[in-house]
């Protein structure tokens, strides 16, 4: 056998390039295609998780209420980007979800379907604030899907907010407090929050949002969503002009 690979040895080193290659794969191509696949696999892998990987979100905005432009979805994402893009990476990008809430009771599986959208949106962090009309906001608040404000702001931030957003407001109430209960399996009563401070009146305070809204008051909540809660504070701080509180919570990021 040494003999063999001896011989073998001296007559692939009079070979040319060509007879080489020719020999190579003749003897050993299962060796290399599987090689080549393993590596194509490889790169494919590295690619999806560096070049190809969706951008970060900058701020997961929802648009939920009775009535708003569908036609106004296609370029939403675009307006956010070209309208706030102090938020922006080059890395992470603005991204939006619609949940329309004007269904009528006998549209059951309509209803069903929005509303498993939204609480998977929810569940998977893909949210941090909600606009919409004050009855499906305050409709989330009571699912537990919002933020206490107070959870965000101090007292004397709360404060500001109420004096500026009472303007957007035609009760002239900035900042909404909510109350209500949560049941448990039985349907008993088992937990109940009163005067919880939850939405904000934003009414003219974004000319895309009033005209997605169609005319109606506009509110706006944050949403269950931890690690991007400075996002949420700055995209209101901006909406009510406070510029400078704005740029003090994308800093502290």
């Amino acid at each position: 056998m040494d003999q063999d690979r001896e011989r073998a040895k001296e007559l692939y080193s009079k070979m040319n390039l060509w007879e080489k290659a020719v020999y190579l794969v003749q003897n050993y191509w299962k060796p290399a295609f599987f090689l080549i696949v393993g590596v194509g696999v490889v790169l494919s892998i590295i690619g999806q998780m560096t070049w190809n990987r969706s951008p970060k979100s900058a701020l997961g905005v929802g648009i939920h209420a009775k009535m708003f432009e569908l036609n106004e979805t296609d370029d939403f994402n675009s307006y956010l980007t070209e309208t706030y893009p102090e938020f922006l990476t080059k890395k992470s990008a603005f991204y939006s979800y619609w949940f329309y809430n004007g269904y009528s009771n006998d549209q059951v599986e309509l209803i069903q379907s929005t509303t498993y959208q939204l609480v998977g949106a929810v569940a998977a962090g893909q949210l941090d604030v909600m606009v919409g009309d004050r009855e499906s906001l305050e409709g989330d608040v009571s699912l537990q899907y919002c933020r206490d404000l107070s959870e965000l702001f101090n007292e004397e931030e709360l404060a500001l907010i109420e004096e500026l957003a009472s303007a957007h407001a035609s009760d002239g109430i900035g900042i909404v407090p909510v109350t209500y209960s949560v049941t448990g399996d039985t349907g008993r009563t088992v937990d109940k929050y009163e005067d919880i401070p939850s939405l904000i009146a934003i009414t003219g305070c974004d000319p895309k949002l009033d005209e997605i809204m169609m005319g109606q008051e506009v509110y706006l909540a944050v949403i269950v969503n931890e690690g991007r809660e400075n996002q949420a504070k700055a995209f209101i701080w901006t909406l009510l002009g406070e510029n400078d509180r704005a740029k003090a919570c994308l800093s502290a990021e």
